[in-house]
């Protein structure tokens, strides 16, 4: 793949292997170009270009996949947290009804909503770990998938 660019009256031309691009540069006094032009874009032409966009979009389905796997890691921890909590709430109303005092029934209450208040701490810190895994991952992934493009696409085989 050869890349060239050549300056001359006023225009710029980028030529990159069959792909050329004519550009209407800045004019010195600062006003916009009035046109853009371009010429012989035979993109899927290219072998570069073809493999780039294979490679990118085996990339993306990929990252989709991983992004949807955090998605339902999220739902599966908080319908765990759901079913735990709805438990909780079951649980309240058959030892209220199992009380004998208004003493009990207040430190059934108190029991309850210190547990709850517990629980919901304890949840948010799960998910922010959810959260921060997931991100961490997905960096990764993508670090991972832009060297292997970048290998496919500067091996010998790819020109």
């Amino acid at each position: 793949m050869t890349a060239r660019l050549s300056k001359g009256g006023g225009r710029s031309k980028i030529e990159i292997g069959n792909l050329e691009d004519h550009i209407v540069l800045d004019r010195p006094d600062g006003t916009k170009p009035q046109r853009a032009m371009m010429n012989r874009m035979n993109v899927f032409t290219q072998p570069q270009t073809a493999l780039f966009g294979q490679q990118a979009f085996l990339a993306l389905g990929r990252l989709q996949g991983h992004a949807f796997k955090s998605m339902m890691s999220y739902q599966i921890e908080a319908l765990a947290f759901l079913k735990h909590r709805y438990e909780q709430d079951v649980k309240l109303l058959e030892d209220l009804n199992a009380s004998k005092e208004i003493d009990d029934a207040v430190h059934i209450y108190t029991d309850f909503f210190q547990n709850a208040l517990n629980d919901y701490s304890s949840e948010a810190g799960k998910m922010a770990n959810i959260g921060s895994k997931f991100a961490s991952e997905t960096a990764d992934r993508i670090q991972r998938e832009a060297e292997a493009l970048a290998d496919e696409l500067s091996s010998p085989k790819a020109a």
